[in-house]
């Protein structure tokens, strides 16, 4: 009996074919940047630890031009309410407090440090099949 056919994908393929369409067509890469934007203020939000403070209304994220293409960009302004709290919170080595535990049971996800760059990190996949999707439109 013959052995089972062997598929075998490279996300790096796919990531440099999906680069050289975007920067074929600025207002599809813009529009693409938008959407994975609004993706990721809500997985920010959803990772941000809660006290008394606004840290997860304050994270903000829009698209902008970078280089040939246009990029997300995820943060919290310098000039928001939790901007002080804001790098500790994602820098920071600490034990959640009852809200964010109380988050973290409701939400299904990990609140706490690294809450922006968790974002980024944990909807790869998405964020790869958003643009996929909006390229092949």
């Amino acid at each position: 009996m013959a052995a089972a056919p062997v598929f075998r994908f490279s996300t790096v393929q796919l990531q440099a074919g999906i680069r050289r369409l975007l920067e074929q067509d600025a207002r599809l890469a813009r529009a693409a940047m938008r959407d994975v934007a609004m993706l990721l203020i809500k997985a920010a939000r959803d990772r941000a630890p809660i006290d008394e403070g606004n840290l997860a209304n304050s994270i903000t994220a829009e698209a902008l031009p970078y280089r040939k293409s246009w990029a997300a960009v995820v943060y919290v302004p310098i000039n928001s309410q939790a901007a002080q709290y804001a790098v500790p919170m994602h820098e920071g080595q600490y034990n959640l407090g009852k809200n964010s535990e109380a988050k973290q049971l409701k939400v299904g996800v990990t609140v706490g440090p690294g809450y922006l760059s968790r974002a980024v990190d944990d909807n790869k996949q998405k964020i790869m099949a958003m643009i996929a999707f909006k390229v092949k439109k």
